[in-house]
């Protein structure tokens, strides 16, 4: 296993490991077509590099034999004080091997180092496997908003965790 900061050239990959764990985790409530519009307006390769090449985004990648498995992405807030943890996503194949975890303990020690004392994250309301881990790791969700893929409004729970 590799962990290391993406670059450009890993975009490509990024998109196609993004719209496959929609499709598996988000496809029970919103449309495949809602997924595939906001993935190709959002997480095209195009927009993957602009992100990855962001200073105000921390992106790191996971390569099992030279094949990307997982994405991570921070972003920074600055005027608002704040640090996301905007994307977190670990290949079906993948998933049970620890990955998930080591990346988001890389994303609080990130967010530490940085001088931030809470880490933010938004989560799908139905994406309840995913609710229950973050709840798990002691995030607190205070509130929901709207959140537009294609035609469909899905409901995203927002929440934050301390990190003193």
């Amino acid at each position: 296993m590799n962990i290391r900061k993406a670059n450009t050239g890993d975009a490509e990959h990024v998109s196609k490991l993004l719209i496959e764990n929609w499709l598996l985790s988000l496809g029970e409530f919103i449309p495949k077509k809602d997924l595939q519009e906001y993935h190709n307006m959002t997480y095209n390769t195009a927009k993957l590099q602009e992100l990855i090449k962001n200073k105000a985004n921390e992106c790191i990648v996971v390569e099992d034999d030279d094949v990307l498995c997982a994405w991570l992405m921070l972003k920074e807030d600055r005027p608002f004080a704040k640090i996301y943890l905007s994307s977190l996503y670990v290949s079906g194949s993948h998933q049970g091997k620890g990955i998930g975890n080591e990346l988001i303990n890389r994303a609080f020690n990130t967010a530490k180092k940085k001088g931030f004392q809470e880490i933010h994250i938004g989560v799908f309301s139905e994406n309840v496997r995913a609710l229950k881990l973050y709840e798990k790791l002691g995030f607190d969700f205070y509130s929901d908003e709207e959140f537009k893929m294609g035609n469909t409004i899905a409901m995203h729970r927002i929440g934050k965790k301390k990190l003193v």
